[in-house]
Parts: structure tokens; C-alpha cells; sequence
């Protein structure tokens, strides 16, 4: 029989709210759900709400985090917030044209108000600021930071990393090798493995790491694992339960500096409205990681699936790949592979895995987590903006 504690919570508060779950997400469904409320006067009535709590000086411990002024371990950024966080998670929803992301998180804040005290001309007693105050902090920073986004923001970089990569089989790993043509899209270096006929005297190679795009695995605690899902569903619009770890739909062909700056949240390929095409958005200007490479550059992935199921002659060109790889490969007059291969090989990238990346170093970059250039973290829509 699971467990009806959830395992290793750092603080009552946490396990307190927690062990709430099914009257928050009675009352954040009832908001979602209320058609006399559109979404933004729902989001006009949250951010009230939000300014009117955590702008009170009598809460600051709460708004600004103890373990947040601490950065000698590079792991969280002192411009965070509790009240950033939220207008983060907003941003973000907007930027990359969440359906129900906003409303969700205006419904979320509402939910952490005392009914009765959510009217802007009605007082809120100190006691009930606090207590007010302790819950956003929670749902903000014990909830979505440390447990919703907790497997994606690589918080410990090199750990997590190798962790991920370990967890690629090599029949994944064989499979997303044939589908990108032993080619890091980012870089244009070429695998070690490569066929001979791909590699020449100009051809920089290297040994490629197949990378997980994110790490769907959920809680082991029955609660925590449903608010994750619900987490996943209501913000993201994305079915968390169909993503594998261990897949070619959640797995990219990178080299060794564009993973770590993939896993790290430096950059990220962020959807479009156009099926299989995303945009690069990368932060790394002067960083170790990288020269910036192909940031602005829209990506398509192939989409050969019909193709795949038609007779050998009636293939043509792009073979199951980015279209900007054949590109770099005809600059040097070389073969492209065997256009007979196996289905198996043409899975693509999943959309919703990618969003979840996209989304997560948006808020990332957003709240201050990540350090990153200041026109990655405001104004928004630099990097992530609008089609």
C-alpha cells in the first residue's frame, strides 16, 4: 500500500499544505471553471491579491527567501522572489501562448486567499497576511520550484546531467543517431560513428551525447504525483504520463557544450504554431558554453511518416531530418544515408517534451534562477516572442 506521507518534506508548512491538496484543487477547479469570470478579470483580481500580500513589509521573510541571498554554490540567484516567481509563471504562460496557463496560476493565487478577504476594499487582518504569505510562498517555491519544475531546471548541473544521459538505452541512442544523421543540429559536428562517406577532411567531429529533452518521472507519493500531473495539465496543456524517459520523441543529438547548455537551460527550442518547426533561443553569449550558435534560427524537424509508408521511389530529399542539416551537408557535396530505413528511425521530437524545456528555462530565466544576459530575463519576448 503507497504511502500517505510524502517522503523527505523540508518543513511543516510544506507537508501542511500538502496534505490540503484536495481542497486547493477543489477551489482552484471551481475558478478555472467559472464562465461568469473571464480570464482577465480573474488575473486582474490574483495580481491585486498577490501585490496587496506580498508587498507588505510584514511579510519579507517570506517574499524573499533565507536560502535565497545565499549564491556561493551558483545554484539560485538573489534577484528571486516569491512574488517574481508568480509573475514568471504569468509571463511565461503568455509568451508561449498557453491556453489555460494564465488562468491557472490567477486561480492558484485566488485559491491561497481567504474567501472572503479577496475584495481590494476589504482589510486584511496581519494574522491572515501571514498566513496568506506562507502559502504563496509555498506553492511558489516548495511546490512548483522544488517539486512541479523539479526534474527540469538542472539546479545541479553535472549531477543531473550524467544522470539523464545514463538513463538513454543504446537502442535509443542507435535510433536518434540514424534519425539525425550522426549530425548535432546545433553545431554541425558529426559523430565519431558517422559513415565514412559523411566525414571529410573539413568535417569537424566529435562524440555526440543523445540527451533527454526533459525528465517526465513523477512522485512517488500518490498526492504529490497527482498535483504534478494536474501541474502539467492546467499550465502546460501537456499529458506528462505519455512522455518516456527513455525514447527517441524525448531525446536530441547534441555535442558535449550545447548539451550541457541544453541541460543547464541556457537554450531551449521553443514551439511554433507551424507542426515540427521551433525557434532557438539561446543565452549564451560569452559564455563557455557556446558563441550564441544559430539563436534566432528556426528548426524544422521532418515529418516523413507518409513518406516512410510509400514505395522506396517515391521518397525524395530532406530524409527524416532537419531540413537546415541537409542544407549544411550539400555545401560539401556529400551522400545523404539510405533512404530505406526503418520507421522506427523517423520518430521525431515530441512538441509537448519540447515545450516543457521551453517553458521551464523561460521561467527560469524570468524569476532569476538562472543568470543569464538582462535581455533574456526582461523584458520578456526577446528571445521568446510572438509569431
Amino acid at each position: 500500500m503507497p504511502s500517505r506521507n510524502p517522503p523527505r518534506l523540508s518543513t511543516f508548512r510544506e507537508a501542511n499544505v500538502t496534505m490540503n491538496y484536495a481542497d486547493f484543487k477543489r477551489h482552484v477547479h471551481t475558478l478555472l471553471n467559472d464562465t461568469a469570470v473571464s480570464d482577465n478579470e480573474l488575473e486582474v483580481r490574483a495580481r491585486e491579491h498577490l501585490s496587496r500580500v506580498l508587498d507588505d513589509p510584514l511579510v519579507a521573510p517570506y517574499n524573499k527567501l533565507p536560502w535565497n541571498i545565499d549564491t556561493s554554490k551558483n545554484l539560485i540567484s538573489a534577484n528571486f522572489s516569491t512574488k517574481r516567481a508568480f509573475e514568471a509563471m504569468y509571463t511565461t504562460a503568455a509568451d508561449l501562448g498557453l491556453e489555460t496557463g494564465g488562468r491557472y496560476v490567477s486561480a492558484c493565487i485566488c485559491a491561497c486567499a481567504l474567501p472572503s478577504r479577496l475584495g481590494p476594499s476589504l482589510p486584511i487582518l496581519p494574522i491572515e497576511v501571514v498566513t496568506q504569505a506562507k502559502m504563496m510562498s509555498v506553492l511558489a517555491c516548495d511546490i512548483w520550484l522544488a517539486r512541479m519544475w523539479r526534474c527540469l531546471p538542472e539546479l545541479r548541473p553535472q549531477e543531473l546531467r550524467v544522470m539523464s544521459l545514463s538513463s538513454v538505452s543504446h537502442e535509443t541512442r542507435r535510433i536518434v543517431l540514424r534519425r539525425d544523421d550522426y549530425t548535432c543540429f546545433k553545431t554541425g559536428k558529426v559523430d565519431q560513428s558517422a559513415p565514412r562517406s559523411m566525414i571529410s577532411l573539413s568535417t569537424q567531429t566529435a562524440s555526440l551525447q543523445v540527451v533527454p529533452i526533459c525528465n517526465p518521472s513523477l512522485p512517488e507519493h500518490w498526492l504529490l504525483r497527482e498535483w504534478t500531473i494536474d501541474f502539467f495539465r492546467f499550465y502546460l496543456g501537456v499529458d506528462v504520463t505519455a512522455i518516456q524517459l527513455d525514447s527517441p520523441r524525448n531525446c536530441l543529438l547534441l555535442d558535449r557544450m550545447a548539451s550541457k547548455a541544453f541541460t543547464g537551460h541556457y537554450w531551449t527550442l521553443r514551439p511554433t504554431e507551424v507542426v515540427n518547426r521551433y525557434r532557438v533561443a539561446d543565452s549564451t553569449v560569452g559564455k563557455v558554453f557556446g558563441t550564441n550558435a544559430r539563436n534566432g534560427d528556426y528548426i524544422t524537424f521532418e515529418d516523413c511518416t507518409e513518406a516512410a509508408q510509400s514505395p522506396p521511389a517515391a521518397a525524395s530529399g530532406l530524409d527524416y531530418y532537419f531540413k537546415a542539416v541537409d542544407g549544411f551537408w550539400s555545401l560539401f557535396g556529400l551522400s545523404r544515408r539510405n533512404h530505406d530505413s526503418a520507421i522506427e528511425d523517423r520518430i521525431l521530437p515530441c512538441r509537448d517534451a519540447l515545450l516543457i524545456h521551453a517553458a521551464c528555462t523561460s521561467f527560469l530565466h524570468q524569476c532569476g534562477i538562472v543568470c543569464s544576459p538582462a535581455e533574456f530575463i526582461m523584458p520578456p519576448g526577446f528571445f521568446f516572442d510572438e509569431y
